[in-house]
């Protein structure tokens, strides 16, 4: 038995309140949790993974290496392909060799992590629509050289529609250039370490084709709403 303001307890009463008392604790810690991190949460997460997931919805086929991409790529036929640069060594050899090779090149001299490339190539010959889509998934090795590549990719043309924000915790800048028949299109996504960059030339598709399938899926703004 125990006295507490008059009030006589007896012990298996007070192991009851302190419960309650702890219990209530925690709803007031849980609370200040989620109005700290929940609402700020990024709704958007860039990862291989998802990107890759995204790939193969699509259709596209994995290829074991970038030379057999390229080689595909310069093929007659259609293709949508997809690879994957997991590897350090080998995700900076492409990236010096694909942006610092240049004089005077815009992108800067940076260390980056991995790489994952989606290609869809359709030509003309094939009774398609002779369109290039090209998708980039780049991860810098912090988040200071990810925003210098962010910057380099945004480039500004008066000739395309363009525009930029902060949205569901990633930085983006999209562009749109076309008329009833042919349009190019683009955009640079940034989320912490990470750059997506989407290119597209080629004819005018109603249900946004490659561009419009993967920004829906990963739920980045498309470079499409310029054309609305």
């Amino acid at each position: 038995m125990f006295r507490f303001n008059g009030t006589v307890w007896n012990q298996g009463e007070e192991l009851t309140m302190k419960k309650k008392l702890l219990l209530k604790a925690m709803a007031v810690v849980l609370s200040a949790v989620c109005l700290t991190g929940c609402s700020g949460s990024d709704k958007v997460v860039f990862s291989s993974e998802t990107v890759v997931n995204v790939a193969k919805k699509y259709g596209m086929e994995e290829t074991a290496n970038y030379s057999e991409c390229i080689q595909l790529l310069a093929q007659e036929e259609n293709n949508s392909l997809y690879y994957v640069m997991d590897n350090p060594e080998e995700a900076n050899k492409w990236y010096y060799a694909s942006y610092l090779v240049a004089e005077n090149s815009p992108f800067p001299d940076i260390q980056v992590n991995d790489c994952l490339i989606c290609f869809e190539k359709i030509s003309e010959g094939m009774g398609g629509r002779n369109a290039l889509t090209e998708i980039y998934m780049i991860t810098a090795v912090d988040d200071e050289s990810a925003l210098e590549l962010y910057n380099a990719f945004c480039v500004e043309d008066s000739k395309y529609e363009s525009s930029s924000g902060e949205k569901d915790g990633y930085k983006y800048s999209i562009r749109y250039l076309g008329n009833e028949n042919r349009q190019m299109t683009g955009g640079v996504y940034l989320q912490n370490s990470t750059v997506i960059f989407i290119n597209y030339a080629g004819e005018v598709e109603e249900d946004g084709g490659c561009v419009g399938f993967f920004c829906k899926e990963l739920g980045i703004e498309s470079p499409l709403t310029l054309k609305e």
